[in-house]
């Protein structure tokens, strides 16, 4: 595999990093460990509903990343708590990447219950969450960090819509989530089988309880993908 050198951050990135990074949230303390994995296979037991992996402050600011792919690799990513965005960023530090965040059409409740509750119904009926917008230049890019928090033990629904729209064939896909307690509850085998046609990277499972600490995992996690 081509190896990228990482270059120095665009203006739009480091805008970005200074805009969605400090709209980050405080985090809850729990108890947790971060994970550096290769994917596990899911057991029966896994298939078990767990609530989302959310805190309950919520980050209401900033919205879609709209500029399209200016380079080989990027980061897409759907965060309600901001912890999964607080991923995005050091990924984005580290790799040089083009970044864009999933954003609902209709957004998800700011209370936890209540979207708690949403998510599980959505992900119940199979309905796919819309998002605004869409990545330009698409068909360029090679590398995709894919972002996400598990919910419900799964990936979100809005995840599994971008995954469903786009064409995977020939693209290096590496996973990346924020969790409670539950790790990556097979979600890296289900891209695997959703993105068809992709080469699948091992991925870095971060709990919530060890952000945002733990993002110091990510520097050395990268390096050892050799991109």
């Amino acid at each position: 595999m081509p190896r990228f050198e990482n270059t120095a951050l665009t203006r739009r990135q480091m805008l970005w990093l200074a805009g969605g990074g400090l709209a980050s949230l405080a985090l809850v303390a729990c108890g947790g460990k971060s994970e550096t994995v290769e994917p596990q296979t899911v057991t029966p037991e896994e298939t078990e509903v767990q609530e989302p992996d959310v805190v309950e402050d919520v980050s209401t600011e900033g919205g879609p990343e709209t500029a399209g792919a200016t380079g080989k690799s990027m980061v897409v990513y759907f965060s309600w708590s901001g912890n999964t965005r607080s991923m995005a960023e050091r990924i984005v530090r580290a790799s040089g990447a083009d970044v864009w965040e999933l954003v609902p059409e209709e957004p998800y409740p700011e209370d936890y219950d209540a979207c708690t509750d949403e998510a599980l119904a959505e992900q119940r009926a199979g309905t796919l969450r819309a998002y605004q917008g869409d990545v330009d230049g698409w068909d360029s890019v090679e590398t995709v960090f894919l972002g996400y928090p598990i919910w419900w033990m799964d990936l979100p629904q809005i995840t599994k819509a971008f995954v469903a729209d786009h064409d995977w064939a020939g693209k290096t896909v590496v996973p990346f989530c924020s969790y409670y307690s539950s790790g990556w509850t097979g979600t890296p085998e289900t891209l695997a089988e959703t993105c068809g046609g992709a080469t699948m990277l091992e991925g870095i499972a971060l709990a919530q309880g060890d952000l945002p600490g733990a993002l110091d995992d990510i520097d050395g996690w990268y390096a050892s993908l050799s991109l």
